[in-house]
């Protein structure tokens, strides 16, 4: 019997539409994206180009050795202004140099004995012994990285709730081969942990008014892996009196959610920087007073290198925040320090299959148009539909807003690993637009 075209056109669209509504196929088709990732991931985690922030954060790992062995050198003391150790403690939050410190312990292996010196050489910093051996650095990435596909997982939770499965799988796809999250979650420094704690974060506020405790704990780990992500505490905030408005939860309950919520970040981020225990409040306005001073040093320095390099009005934020969100290359170094040095592994790196994939103008414009299609789509479908969904959907937009905005006014750097937590939530809406256009909403699966 012969088919027209047509016939074959609507036969196989039929099918296609089959497979992308059976959840046991999703998941499946899951299992696999996550076994390719994930030895993707980790096989090449030792290709990834050395940053001499890595070193700085492998030095400061000792700090775990100190915490236990002698708490007292490590609170803040103005007897040592000039001590960068304590410079370090005030600037960072501390759960990076645990992890790190924690995988060398369980291995065998001790810090770096000196930091890297940004006004040497690379050669005097090699003599110095500031450069850390292969074991060390693959030992240390493994470390900040282990949680990377649990952060995967719980964006696929996310995405399921968000919309549907198709969504999450989605999600997970363009976070897992995202050329970002590959090369700046892949190093002893700051990115790898705070990325799967924002997975972890966003997962958690769906249970937020169930599990406080959980919601602040996530945040906990967001805000001290790297402070970028402190709009998630004012997101939690929202969601506690938001969400779960088909459930009745009393003002009172909501009220005793949003104070153990509140409380476990401040406890905990008290508990995990020892610098501030011996006097907090004074503590934390000099660490945010040394904090201020760096940028401004780091902003007169790239003036001088370069004035535009220096985001100094709020446009150029936005511009830039959006240019390394989609569409620059990925950026081995922040400066160009060391690039002659280190530009042998750099180029290895970016021969590997897949560590530019949908980077440049062309690529970015197509990740760039779902984004913005996936942001006004579910807009307009929190105005039209009504669900257990929709609230989550809300709060989703206006963490979105909130934590673009936040970047665009507080991060005059040009850094192009700064864009990480943004990343989540630029990938889930993007997922849930095309998840639209490929499966509309009415045969979607749960």
């Amino acid at each position: 019997m012969l088919f027209d075209a047509s016939s074959i056109v609507f036969y196989n669209n039929h099918m296609f539409n089959r497979l992308l509504n059976n959840s046991k196929v999703i998941r499946w088709v899951l299992v696999v994206v996550f076994t390719i990732v994930g030895v993707y991931y980790y096989a090449t985690i030792n290709k990834v180009p050395f940053h001499p922030d890595e070193s700085t954060y492998i030095y400061m790992s000792n700090d775990i050795y100190q915490t236990f062995s002698d708490p007292r050198s490590v609170q803040y003391t103005d007897r040592a202004p000039d001590d960068i150790k304590q410079h370090y403690r005030l600037v960072d939050p501390a759960l990076l140099r645990y992890v790190i410190g924690a995988g060398l312990a369980i291995t065998g292996k001790t810090p770096l004995p000196v930091d890297w010196n940004w006004s040497l050489n690379w050669q005097e910093n090699i003599n110095q012994g500031a450069l850390p051996d292969e074991r060390e650095l693959m030992i240390s990435r493994i470390a900040v990285s282990f949680f990377f596909l649990l952060g995967l997982l719980l964006i696929y939770k996310t995405g399921t709730y968000l919309q549907n499965s198709l969504t999450g799988l989605l999600a997970v796809i363009m976070l897992g081969v995202n050329a970002l999250i590959l090369l700046h979650t892949r190093r002893a420094m700051p990115e790898a942990i705070l990325f799967p704690a924002l997975c972890f974060t966003l997962w958690s506020f769906i249970h937020i008014n169930r599990f406080s405790w959980l919601s602040g704990l996530a945040v906990l780990i967001a805000v001290n892996a790297k402070l970028s992500a402190a709009p998630l505490i004012l997101m939690g905030m929202i969601a506690i009196f938001i969400l779960d408005r088909d459930h009745f939860i009393s003002v009172r309950k909501r009220c005793i959610n949003f104070l153990v919520f509140i409380s476990f970040i401040l406890i905990g981020t008290y508990i995990l920087n020892p610098v501030l225990w011996a006097d907090p409040l004074r503590v934390f306005q000099l660490a945010f007073n040394e904090r201020a001073e760096l940028v401004n040093a780091q902003i007169q320095t790239l003036q001088q290198l370069n004035p535009a390099y220096a985001l100094t009005s709020l446009d150029k934020r936005v511009a830039s925040l959006i240019a390394h969100l989609f569409f620059s290359y990925p950026a081995a170094l922040d400066t160009g320090n060391y690039l002659e040095n280190l530009k042998p592994s750099i180029d290895m790196y970016f021969s590997i299959p897949g560590t530019t994939l949908m980077r440049g103008l062309l690529g970015g414009l197509i990740c760039f148009i779902l984004a913005v299609f996936g942001f006004f789509l579910m807009i307009v479908r929190t105005i039209q539909k009504k669900g257990t969904a929709i609230m989550f959907q809300i709060l989703f937009l206006l963490g979105c807003i909130m934590q673009f905005s936040a970047m665009s006014i507080t991060i005059p750097l040009p850094f192009q690993r700064y864009v990480i937590p943004l990343l989540p939530f630029t990938c889930l809406i993007s997922a849930y637009g095309l998840g639209q256009v490929l499966l509309p909403e009415k045969k979607a699966p749960g």
